[in-house]
């Protein structure tokens, strides 16, 4: 049996075979240093209790009832499936927690010891507080493992910016996105389980979702790709970014790697993939490539009316026919001299 932060006031039946760390009153006194040195490993929750199964509930269940410390950065997993012990279809979440810094206390010691030492292996945590399934039996411990997050991934990187603050950029920052191709039929899931369209709902998707900033236009252009798919690429002109973790998190992506492939992303806590359809009319996992946008077109201030526009039209069509006659007057002249050279 482990001898891993067993206290007196825990009953004997909740002592495990599997190692375990009790986040009990006394052992989440602040030792002399405030904070431990930062981990090079996150943490992941095989099954969150219910109440905190979202980001705002995670994150109180890390930083509140655990202490573990100042979370950085969250990706939550849902999973549903059929239970066969209790007959029905069970929804559960996984976590995978970054921290910006660790408490020091006790158990958070024994826990990040365990981690380092002994790898692949899980250990329980048992919490001060009662904690419950989503069925409402009572989870009588969490199920702890390291995890690793994905350097090219921003999933759960935070998007909070109450006053859509604006980021400070220079006049030689970039500040335009390209998006190579978007296919026509590309779908957004939604957090209430159905799908829209993309194409269509961009410009509020990066507004308000994805929360980069104040987007002043979008340029579309038509493209078919060499197996007949038909869509757009994108050129994304924003007015601003707004100051968040997101926003510079995705920046530096792109500053760092060049791109950053999409998949989707949460939405009131649930993820929300791109779909694309498939030969057979199948909805499949989709993707889409942000890009710099190095040389964005300047956006025309002149507004010009319909009549001005067909004018101008007519005028370049004019311009057009007589650059084609000179050039036909061109070829004939020169085939002429083509035709001397060779009698000569």
């Amino acid at each position: 049996m482990s001898s891993l932060s067993y206290v007196d006031e825990m009953p004997t039946q909740m002592a495990y075979e599997k190692p375990c760390v009790y986040f009990t009153t006394s052992n989440l006194v602040t030792l002399d240093d405030a904070h431990l040195d930062n981990a090079d490993f996150s943490l992941r929750v095989t099954t969150l209790p219910r109440d905190y199964s979202d980001e705002e509930g995670a994150t109180k269940l890390f930083e509140e009832v655990l202490r573990i410390g100042k979370v950085s950065k969250m990706v939550i997993v849902e999973k549903s499936f059929y239970n066969r012990r209790l007959s029905t279809n069970t929804t559960t979440h996984s976590a995978t927690v970054d921290f910006e810094y660790w408490n020091n206390n006790t158990a958070n010691v024994q826990l990040r010891d365990y981690i380092v030492n002994n790898h692949n292996a899980k250990i329980s945590i048992v919490a001060n507080d009662q904690l419950y399934w989503e069925n409402g039996e009572p989870m009588s411990h969490l199920s702890i493992s390291k995890g690793n997050s994905s350097p090219h991934s921003l999933l759960g990187v935070s998007k909070q910016n109450d006053e859509n603050n604006q980021l400070d950029l220079s006049d030689n920052d970039w500040k335009s996105l390209y998006i190579p191709f978007i296919s026509s039929n590309m779908l957004i899931g939604t957090p209430e389980g159905s799908t829209s369209r993309f194409i269509p709902m961009v410009k509020d998707y990066l507004e308000t979702t994805l929360s980069l900033g104040k987007v002043s236009r979008i340029d579309f252009v038509d493209r078919e790709l060499e197996n007949g798919s038909r869509g757009k690429a994108l050129f994304i002109h924003f007015e601003h970014w707004y100051e968040n973790d997101y926003t510079k998190s995705f920046r530096n992506m792109l500053d760092t790697t060049g791109h950053y492939r999409f998949k989707g992303e949460y939405n009131n806590g649930v993820f929300c993939k791109l779909y694309a359809m498939n030969e057979d009319g199948d909805k499949v996992p989709g993707y889409i490539v942000f890009k710099i946008n190095h040389k964005p077109i300047p956006e025309v201030e002149n507004e010009v009316n319909v009549h001005q526009l067909s004018a101008a039209n007519v005028f370049l069509t004019e311009e057009l026919e007589k650059m084609t006659k000179t050039v036909e007057e061109l070829q004939k002249e020169l085939e002429k001299y083509k035709n001397m050279t060779t009698s000569a």
